[in-house]
């Protein structure tokens, strides 16, 4: 009797254990990103400047083994670029304020990627209060959905949307590094750094010389729940 209560008890947390296998990971994600474009044309690369915008999204992610997943990550990028602050002059030369630009392109990106997990302690356990790394990386297909650019001076400010003059979709290669940290047997932490480099030229202008390409770097917090137990 007293062997079959141990044998019983061991494979009740066996069984435990392994049921917080989780198969897929549901989440949302979101943080800043910095945008730094780049142009074809030496000048106008010399003239802008990289700025500020913000991310957001969801993420699903299929686990393979312990180690290995595939994602997708259909989200929203806001990237921004501004150029140098340039001082406008009258008509006899005198300084009459700082004229500031800046562009913006709204974008849906859809990265498609092949995810590896590394260090902590027993995946089997999600429970177990280990902080797990992880590296991804993979292609990217950005659709744009508007551009805008803005020139203030002084109190006025104007307003342009150029959409028609930039290609639709730009695609981009995607990689990131990250740490993922276990709240509840199936909810989790991650914070990411990740770059999204555009390998398209944006611009619809043939010349070669006013090519256009991007390059954004996030950082992602983000919230996860895992279901579906092997």
């Amino acid at each position: 009797m007293k062997h079959l209560s141990a044998f019983l008890l061991s494979i009740f947390v066996l069984s435990g254990s392994f049921a917080q296998d989780y198969r897929f990971e549901l989440g949302l994600q979101a943080g800043p990103n910095l945008t730094a474009m780049r142009f074809k044309n030496d000048q106008i690369q010399n003239s802008t400047k990289a700025d500020y915008s913000g991310s957001c999204g969801l993420f699903l992610q299929y686990n393979i083994t312990d180690m290995f997943a595939l994602r997708i990550d259909p989200g929203y990028e806001g990237w921004r670029y501004k150029f140098k602050d340039a001082m406008a002059t009258d008509n006899s030369g005198n300084v009459i304020g700082t004229v500031k630009a800046h562009a913006t392109f709204d974008y849906i990106t859809i990265p498609v990627l092949a995810k590896i997990n590394f260090g902590g302690g027993d995946r089997h356990n999600n429970n177990d209060g280990h902080i797990t790394g992880f590296v991804h990386a993979g292609p990217s297909f950005n659709l744009l959905l508007k551009e805008k650019y803005v020139v203030k001076f002084q109190d006025q400010t104007e307003k342009q949307t150029n959409t028609e003059n930039y290609k639709t979709l730009n695609m981009g290669v995607v990689a990131g590094i990250g740490l993922a940290i276990p709240l509840q047997d199936n909810i989790a932490l991650s914070f990411e750094l990740r770059n999204n480099f555009g390998l398209t030229n944006i611009n619809k202008n043939t010349n070669e010389n006013w090519g256009i390409k991007t390059n954004s770097t996030s950082l992602l917090v983000g919230l996860c729940y895992k279901f579906g137990s092997n």
